[in-house]
């Protein structure tokens, strides 16, 4: 509204009568311009064939100039000349206050300035806390419209950018395409010739591999049966030995380990005899496990004799027959036979890796890579006409989400001026009020 209208607010203390008269000067005052009324012309929507969209904010209206009197003495109001809307001059008389009940409060004591005073400081306590609110109001303002302009800035760059990325992305995607293309040919290749290969005949190795094979889980059953004519370690068998109590004697634990290596290796015998003729990677695998087991056997073993004690039926040494030193030195030898074992299950498993069965593994492995290379070019080509479609939403949705951000951007920017005038009309008014606490403390001093 360009024709402001000017208010007059008064405030009145109690105190003796007195006339108030119109503050300002001849020099202060404004010719008011007279501003015609504008016509108006409307028409249908049909016929503008336009949509105009037409946007709502809140806000406030206030006068240009505003005056605030306060009455240095306080007193009844009576016989108003002046009416809202009306214009003053200086030194014109707008009220006459009365002053008849002003003898009554003529004397004040000092439960009365003592109540003033405690008037001042709330006064004084509303004002400081509408101050910091002011301030704290600015501050976080400050703070909300940075970062509604951060995402309107970054929604409007989003939507310029859009357009020449979405042909960058095009160009990528049909590069992929390319590229998935060229490792469906790479893979159908290596297929091809791995096939080749397979034609040649391994099956020298594989008969040696398995002739290995036999000889070393032979050569194990041979050391676990050893094991056991020396140790008795098995109740089910026919072993009996008249030392059994000298086995272990300075480590109980050591029988225990032995007696359960012992029957880890009869398992993984077991597990040997139990794969099928066919399944030579497997049996390999079991070959190395139960050549481990035996390992284990021998090391045990060798441990329980070590913590085994002498007797009459178990002599220290003795040139015939069976004595502790020998049961320690047959032991060293098992431990030497089971680590050839070891090692001849791991070359027989490394021999088997070079046959035909480990080019079949290969094959299996390019069969995979080639499927998965097919996988990926139909993805690569999928991607691109998912690319291609969804261009036009992209930026439809870009444009939408730039809109929204700018109308978001404004409606906080008017929120958070209408919070800052707010407050800033509290700090005003707790000003207005810390000021009349003042004059009324200073009335009755």
């Amino acid at each position: 509204m360009k024709n402001p209208k000017k208010f007059l607010a008064i405030l009145l203390l109690l105190g003796t009568a007195s006339i108030i008269s119109a503050c300002g000067t001849k020099k202060e005052e404004k010719k008011t311009e007279i501003i015609e009324p504008l016509g108006v012309s409307a028409r249908m929507v049909k016929d503008s064939k336009t949509l105009e969209e037409t946007l709502e904010f809140p806000g406030i209206i206030s006068s240009e100039q505003e005056a605030k009197i306060i009455a240095k003495v306080g007193g009844t109001v009576k016989n108003f000349s002046f009416a809202a809307g009306d214009k003053v001059s200086a030194g014109q008389i707008l009220l006459n206050v009365d002053d008849a009940k002003g003898a009554i409060y003529a004397d004040f004591d000092s439960a009365q300035i003592r109540q003033a005073q405690i008037g001042v400081s709330l006064a004084q306590s509303s004002l400081h806390l509408a101050e910091t609110s002011y301030a704290n109001i600015l501050e976080q303002a400050t703070k909300d419209l940075e970062q509604a302009e951060i995402a309107k800035n970054q929604a409007v760059s989003g939507k310029d950018n859009l357009s020449a990325s979405s042909q960058e992305s095009i160009k990528s995607a049909e590069l992929l395409l390319e590229q998935a293309m060229l490792g469906t040919g790479i893979a159908k290749n290596n297929l091809d010739k791995q096939k080749k290969i397979i034609g040649e005949s391994n099956s020298n190795n594989i008969s040696t591999a398995r002739i290995s094979m036999t000889s070393v889980r032979d050569q194990s059953l041979q050391i676990i049966d050893g094991i056991n004519q020396l140790t008795a370690l098995d109740d089910k068998k026919t072993a009996m030995i008249d030392y059994k109590n000298n086995l272990g004697a300075r480590d109980l634990d050591s029988y225990t380990n032995a007696k359960t290596s012992y029957f880890a290796a009869l398992l993984a015998y077991d597990a040997v005899q139990n794969v099928a003729g066919n399944s030579d990677n497997t049996k390999a695998d079991e070959i190395i496990k139960l050549a481990t087991a035996v390992k284990k056997l021998t090391d045990a073993s060798k441990l329980l004799f070590d913590n085994s004690i002498s007797s009459q039926n178990l002599p220290a040494s003795s040139p015939s027959g069976i004595s502790l030193s020998g049961l320690k030195a047959q032991a060293s030898a098992f431990q030497n036979q089971a680590n050839a074992l070891v090692s001849a299950a791991n070359a027989l498993r490394q021999l088997l890796t070079t046959t035909d069965l480990s080019s079949d593994l290969n094959i299996s492995n390019l069969e995979n890579a080639y499927e998965l290379a097919k996988k990926q070019e139909d993805s690569a080509s999928q991607a691109l006409n998912t690319l291609r479609a969804g261009n036009k939403s992209g930026n439809d949705q870009a444009s939408f989400g730039a809109s929204a951000a700018k109308k978001q951007y404004e409606a906080t920017k008017n929120r958070l001026e209408l919070q800052k005038q707010a407050a800033k009309s509290q700090a005003d008014v707790a000003a207005l009020s810390y000021q009349n606490a003042l004059t009324a403390l200073d009335g009755l001093y």
